[in-house]
């Protein structure tokens, strides 16, 4: 390319009315965008360098201010888990300390409880429970004991019937 063809940089600030020369040695006018010193674009350069650092400072402040609530509604969140926590791991000790001072009483509830829930789930598919069982031996028992009075009683009849 040649430097006939090369782009024209124009900044236009301001209203001030500096005549500038050109790279071809003619005046120009700093209103009139034709030409542009290396020092307006090293200015320029550095007010964009400066800008861009300040929004990055800016950021960053944001950042940290914005990071610091953050960090701050954490802790507080942590310390609500960890009383509730604490609260329900106190609950659960009371009861098994609860428990714990039953002795032996909460063991024969619980058995009485098992042995309730597996003779209901035994007595639905028709199998006699072991409290069936002891009612039929219960009741075997006694008829033995009415039938035993019953032959003792006949004996005595029979025996009374011959005496006489």
């Amino acid at each position: 390319m040649s430097d006939d063809s090369s782009p024209n940089i124009n900044i236009t600030r301001g209203s001030r009315s500096r005549r500038r020369t050109s790279s071809n040695g003619s005046k120009a006018s700093s209103q009139s965008g034709s030409g542009v010193s290396f020092s307006d674009v090293a200015t320029a350069a550095a007010n964009g360098v400066r800008n861009a650092w300040l929004a990055g400072l800016g950021a960053l402040s944001y950042a940290e201010s914005v990071g610091t609530q953050v960090f701050d509604s954490l802790v507080e969140e942590g310390k609500t888990w960890e009383r509730s926590r604490r609260e329900t791991q106190k609950a659960v000790k009371r009861k098994v300390d609860e428990l714990r001072s039953g002795g032996e009483d909460v063991a024969q509830a619980a058995e009485k409880k098992v042995r309730s829930e597996v003779d209901d789930a035994i007595s639905r598919i028709g199998v006699p429970t072991q409290s069936d069982m002891e009612t039929l031996r219960s009741q075997v028992d006694d008829l033995n004991a009415k039938i035993e009075r019953l032959t003792r009683a006949l004996e005595e009849k029979q025996k009374n019937e011959e005496d006489a």
